[in-house]
């Protein structure tokens, strides 16, 4: 039962997520804080999630704590402005 349990964990996206970011740990950059090293640190993570068969739809979760807190700033507001026309959109309606 205890195997048929840990399947179960590596099948659900918090077990890949896991699997994954411990594979890449200590092979993935941390974003430089120069902005024209930036293109070549974009090229790095994408050839090594191409080498590491990462699954698309974990690049984006697993790149988030290499950003700097600039970037992830940029990204929240994103987000927020995002939601903001969403909700603008469906109250027209």
């Amino acid at each position: 039962m205890q195997a048929q349990q840990a399947s179960s964990w590596d099948d659900r996206l918090a077990g890949k997520t896991k699997r994954c970011g411990d594979t890449l740990k200590h092979v993935l950059p941390q974003m430089p804080k120069e902005i024209g090293e930036r293109p070549q640190f974009f090229d790095t993570v994408e050839k090594l999630h191409s080498i590491y068969q990462v699954p698309e739809d974990l690049q984006a979760k697993l790149l988030n704590p290499l950003l700097t807190d600039r970037a992830k700033s940029v990204i929240a507001c994103m987000w927020q402005l995002l939601l903001l026309k969403i909700m603008m959109s469906s109250s027209i309606s």
